[in-house]
């Protein structure tokens, strides 16, 4: 991915949101993610989903962008099934994968979170699913969305 950054300017030194970029074969990933909290407990809910997020993608090798977060919530809630009070943290994470064999393919997956694509004279939003990735009580599949990216495009 050529002509890319990262900003991460965050609020505390100890936060409970990351960004988070993986390869796999022709898939990178990238996202944003927030977990619920602040300071350490955000800081510790942001290392069991981006374990999770590793998880998914490492361990047991989904590349679907939807599959992803699903995969990343049961992981979630069974590592916070071991305490013993409900715990309905979680995250909301904005999750592209760029498709590098098909170029021009982006497919984006999102848990409260949108992307906006600047493409010539507008911005394209994408809404992700209303929702987040942990204990929910409306929880359904995520969404996998897939786009044609055209020469310019600023995701």
């Amino acid at each position: 991915m050529p002509n890319n950054f990262v900003i991460f300017k965050p609020k505390d030194v100890v936060a409970g949101y990351f960004y988070w970029v993986d390869q796999v074969d022709y898939h990178i990933f990238f996202a944003v993610a927030d977990c619920t909290g602040h300071g350490v407990p955000g800081a510790i809910i942001s290392v069991i989903c981006n374990n999770s997020l590793n998880r998914s993608v490492n361990e047991f090798g989904l590349v679907k962008p939807a599959d992803i977060p699903d995969k990343t919530r049961e992981l979630v809630i069974s590592e916070f099934s071991k305490s013993e009070q409900l715990v309905r943290d979680g995250m909301d994470i904005a999750l592209c994968m760029l498709d590098t064999q098909n170029k021009g393919q982006l497919h984006f997956s999102g848990a409260n979170n949108p992307i906006w694509i600047k493409r010539a004279e507008e911005i394209v939003e994408i809404r992700g699913d209303r929702q987040p990735v942990g204990n929910y009580e409306n929880q359904h599949p995520f969404t996998n969305h897939t786009v044609s990216l055209t020469p310019g495009d600023t995701i």
